[in-house]
């Protein structure tokens, strides 16, 4: 079959650092053009692997970039047997209210991307990226979401089991992944952390955040900040940090947690709490083979000191084999949902 992955054009398709639906929407069409004959539609700079690339605009995060893309490429969706669209803001809806007998597949990675949900007739099928996710999103548009999870391939990621003592903050720096509180743990504990991700205003981070998250890290003892970091550095940190640790916390909610798998790929455990779908990830709550995920704050304090102190250990090729896992259930989604249309 003729598919069309459709990637947001904040970034190219791979991004050349911080991605996730980018990175996401590239691994779907590299997959499945080992089964079909795929093209993928992306921001200029992107790069094929095994599939057509058709490049639209320059990378930008402007909420209207993507209306511009669409009009450079939906006379070409009427080629296709599927398209899929990892889009965030959806044009492709309308293409298919225009011409139903298009097979739209709309993955949604965002939390909660429209004000209303888009027409029934501009889908076939609609997914979030978790099983939590797609309740969640069931819940708020009445209308039934399934779900696909991301995937990694976990070649790209350095395996060790040689840690160093730092632990990991490595995020966008959202106050509901919580940095913040990240900082305040590695001080209590006394132990060195790090904080890195993208920090960048112009990508939607809250600037006064940024600065109240760099001071902090300023004045602590312990705790150092590098902000938005080169893939290979961040591929380092992975793989020598003792554990990421994400606070989630708030009202903010986890829709998949790609960092969960990056950081499995790399044999280093995850410490997060339980908000949204990482625990579909590390499996249940309390210490499992993969990390552990907390019911507070609180509680995940106490399972990093508990853990700082020697106290756990983990199954480090577990972990990388869950990472790799994620990866296989994503394509083989993809095909039975293509199959299914």
């Amino acid at each position: 079959m003729k598919i069309a992955v459709i990637c947001p054009v904040a970034l190219p398709s791979p991004p050349p650092a911080y991605g996730g639906a980018e990175v996401i929407s590239w691994l779907t069409a590299k997959y499945l053009a080992k089964h079909h004959d795929v093209t993928m539609i992306a921001a200029k700079g992107s790069k094929a692997d095994g599939f057509e690339l058709v490049e639209t605009v320059e990378p930008s995060f402007h909420g209207g970039v993507e209306a511009e893309a669409y009009e450079m490429y939906k006379d070409k969706l009427g080629e296709f047997d599927v398209i899929i669209d990892h889009t965030h803001f959806f044009p492709t809806y309308k293409a298919k209210l225009e011409n139903p007998e298009l097979k739209v597949i709309k993955v949604v990675h965002d939390h909660l991307p429209w004000s209303s949900p888009p027409p029934r007739e501009s889908y076939d099928i609609i997914a979030g990226v978790s099983q939590w996710h797609s309740q969640f999103l069931s819940n708020v548009y009445k209308t039934e979401f399934d779900y696909i999870y991301n995937g990694i391939e976990v070649d790209r990621y350095k395996y060790s089991e040689d840690k160093e003592d730092f632990l990991l903050f490595l995020n966008r720096l959202n106050p509901g992944k919580g940095a913040h509180i990240f900082v305040d743990i590695c001080d209590s504990l006394k132990v060195r952390g790090i904080v890195a991700g993208d920090d960048n205003p112009s990508h939607g981070i809250d600037k006064a955040y940024r600065n109240l998250v760099l001071k902090k890290c300023v004045d602590s003892d312990y705790v150092e900040y590098l902000g938005l970091i080169t893939e290979d550095l961040k591929l380092e940190l992975l793989s020598k940090a003792m554990a990421v640790v994400t606070p989630l916390n708030g009202a903010y909610r986890e829709t998949f947690g790609l960092w969960c798998l990056e950081a499995l790929a790399s044999g280093t455990p995850v410490f997060t709490t339980l908000l949204g779908g990482p625990l579909e990830i590390l499996g249940e709550v309390g210490f499992t083979k993969y990390g552990y995920v907390a019911s507070d704050t609180t509680d995940l304090v106490k399972a990093v000191t508990w853990f700082v102190h020697g106290k756990c250990e983990f199954d480090r090729k577990a972990m990388r084999e869950r990472a790799a896992s994620f990866l296989n259930m994503m394509v083989e989604k993809y095909l039975n949902l293509i199959d299914r249309l």
